[in-house]
């Protein structure tokens, strides 16, 4: 799971689309030779933790809650809800989370009370029990393993997580150790945390261990991937790990050996992010785990407005063909590389253009191991399997999905290619981006406003002419989206609102699973 990256980040995405991407993606590039392609798949947010917890649970956010977590926040899961790794743990899976959590969990204050809320702001060390167990965090929700940060990479508190404790470097002993109170630890400012970076700088100040450096993230968890394939080279047991980059995202601290290798700073990162895939990717192969392991890489949203403005200034496109970026309810926003590589399975260099999401793969999977998921686990998710292994797709598929901004602004697009935004803008930040990539001001728009906009994407694919920009009128509108598109779209998106997919539309049934 990358951390915001582009459609147009993608070399072969851009090459597809005819945009220049801001590197050259070898290892990227290589993945996609060797599996299927995805062109139609997106993020249930335009933002990480939202997309992150759909990913998991197989449950559109906006079911639950939407916008970003920030440092100490609560849990972002319920209890209730059954994660992608608690059902591999039922079928008998090993499992590992690496590197960006960013769904919350509870720190505790000296008093034995937990910090809630979604954005609680802490500046004194010695409030915080940094020896308590952190709670509702990973291995609450089905991972027996999780390494690293207790939030993310520009968040608070920067202290690295084994399982369930926080970890401090001890200098005596060389290593990390779980964090005991009498520990020092550091409030960094902005400053210290960005270093000399000018670009792609987005620390927030706070406390954490004096030894982090955010450019140490990336790597250190990359080791620990290293050495959690290893291990299963040996094992009988299936694994399923979940590897959370904390990049492309900013800070862009990037390694010494990609400065100046696309000559501007995101270029480069990009780079050096693609290095860091292929390091992941070497060592399943290092460790004879290729031919028996599906690999699915994806992002959580699009990017960056700091990174498509560094890309557009030297002539490349981090968004490709798509209006928005990360934030947005438009297609560069949720629109997102997908690429799966399954040997055996799945056909070398082939492209696909169904219609799916993250919530997606959970329904897969159960379908890959023989399971029928009851109607509340992955109650928005569906089986793609059929696709994966080419075969012919049952008649009773689901025709539509949804697709949600930062602050919940709405969209349902369809299996014929129709989009309905139900805003009058993108839902994100201001500005945006068009397909152009020319600035939109006042881009986030009024949710559920008019006029509403209505894009036919096989044709419009940048979301250029909205086919009901003149109608502010609700039932002008309604008769105007069955005149053109023969549905009542408007009405379709109010039935996802009220009603779980699975009920929407009952799970076909899978070809006879073949392990």
């Amino acid at each position: 799971m990358a951390d915001d990256l582009g459609f147009g980040d993608y070399g072969v995405y851009g090459a597809r689309y005819g945009t220049p991407p801001p590197a050259w993606t070898p290892h990227l590039d290589q993945l996609a030779a060797e599996g299927m392609m995805f062109t139609q798949a997106h993020s249930s947010n335009g933002v990480c933790t939202p997309s992150r917890y759909a990913f998991l649970t197989g449950k559109y956010n906006w079911r639950t809650f939407s916008d970003i977590s920030w440092g100490y926040a609560a849990p972002d899961i319920p209890s209730s809800d059954t994660t992608l790794a608690e059902f591999l743990k039922t079928q008998g899976y090993d499992t590992a989370a690496f590197g960006k959590w960013h769904l919350g969990g509870f720190f505790y204050d000296r008093n034995g009370v937990a910090y809630t809320g979604r954005s609680p702001a802490i500046a004194d060390a010695a409030s915080v029990d940094w020896e308590h167990r952190l709670d509702g965090h990973a291995v609450d929700h089905g991972f027996d393993v999780f390494r690293g940060l207790a939030v993310t990479i520009n968040m608070p508190p920067y202290v690295y997580v084994k399982e369930d404790r926080i970890q401090y470097f001890d200098a005596e002993l060389g290593a990390y150790r779980d964090a005991r109170n009498t520990d020092m630890l550091h409030a960094f400012t902005t400053t210290e945390l960005n270093g000399d970076l000018q670009v792609g700088i987005n620390s927030t100040d706070g406390l954490g261990d004096p030894t982090f450096k955010p450019a140490d993230a990336d790597p250190t968890m990359l080791a620990e991937v290293e050495r959690y394939f290893a291990a299963r080279a040996t094992s009988s047991v299936p694994f399923f790990a979940y590897v959370a980059m904390y990049s492309p995202h900013e800070p862009w601290h990037t390694s010494d050996a990609f400065l100046g290798s696309e000559g501007f700073e995101y270029g480069d990162w990009m780079a050096d992010f693609d290095a860091r895939i292929g390091r992941v990717l070497a060592a399943l192969d290092d460790n004879g785990l290729s031919d028996d392991t599906l690999v699915v890489l994806t992002s959580d949203n699009g990017p960056e407005y700091s990174a498509f403005l560094s890309s557009r200034a030297n002539g490349r496109d981090s968004n490709g063909p798509l209006r928005g970026i990360k934030h947005d309810v438009w297609e560069g926003g949720t629109r997102v590389p997908f690429v799966v590589r399954w040997p055996g399975k799945v056909r070398p260099g082939s492209t696909s253009d169904e219609l799916i999401w993250h919530g997606d793969i959970f329904a897969t999977v159960a379908a890959y191991l023989g399971t029928e998921l009851p109607p509340d686990v992955a109650p928005d998710g569906e089986s793609f399997l059929d696709v994966l292994r080419g075969q012919e797709k049952p008649a009773t598929r689901r025709d539509s999905i949804v697709v949600a901004s930062r602050y919940d602004h709405r969209a349902l697009i369809t299996t014929d290619y129709w989009k309905l935004i139900d805003s009058t803008g993108g839902g994100g930040i201001d500005p945006s981006y068009d397909s152009a990539n020319n600035d939109i001001v006042g881009a986030q728009g009024v949710n559920q406003g008019t006029p509403k906009q209505l894009f036919q994407l096989s044709t419009d694919l940048g979301e250029d002419t909205n086919a009901i920009a003149t109608l502010t009128d609700e039932a002008a509108i309604r008769d105007s989206l069955v005149q053109t598109t023969g549905r009542d779209l408007l009405g379709e998106l109010d039935q996802y609102r009220t009603t779980f997919t699975s009920t929407l539309f009952p799970r076909s049934p899978e070809h006879a699973p073949t392990q």
